[in-house]
């Protein structure tokens, strides 16, 4: 009747075969959103529970009410952005004392920087690289970007 997110759905159907574990642990961090929150507070024993949101979660498929259980079973929430702690912070759910926000691993003042450089110090003396990335293929990836950049370096003899 209504349209939930997928992992979701996975995890209510496959929840009454998953063992908890016995071992309790100091910490346990589920490193996204969906399965792995769900496993983290219903199935691990630990004295700090983490969970990390790295999309607009707000804005997904998730049902909040039924991600609310499993959220009220960690201790923080880690999210990426100022963006997705605003948003967060507007629900309902009380979220906002328990979020802390880490920035992914890219800072977005050294890639800017980097770009203003004439010539990167890592390539100067390069005649040839490669270039790789991984991920899923999905328009937020940018991958059409990425394919338009390399054009450019290769047509500008960058």
């Amino acid at each position: 009747k209504k349209a939930i997110h997928s992992e979701q759905v996975v995890y209510k159907s496959i929840n009454s075969i998953l063992n908890p574990l016995d071992k309790k642990y100091d910490i346990a961090i589920a490193y996204n959103q969906g399965f792995p929150t769900y496993l983290v507070a219903d199935k691990v024993q630990a004295y700090k529970k983490l969970a990390w949101i790295n999309c607009n979660y707000v804005k997904t498929m998730y049902d909040k009410d039924l991600d609310n259980k499993f959220y009220n079973q960690i201790d923080k929430i880690i999210v990426v952005s100022q963006f997705i702690y605003d948003s967060m912070s507007k629900m309902k759910y009380g979220y906002k004392d328990k979020m802390k926000i880490i920035l992914d691993i890219i800072d977005p003042k050294l890639i800017i920087n980097m770009s203003l450089e004439k010539e990167p110090k890592e390539l100067k003396d390069i005649d040839e690289f490669k270039i790789l990335t991984v991920g899923r293929l999905a328009t937020v990836k940018g991958y059409d970007l990425a394919v338009k950049a390399a054009n450019l370096l290769k047509n500008n003899s960058f």
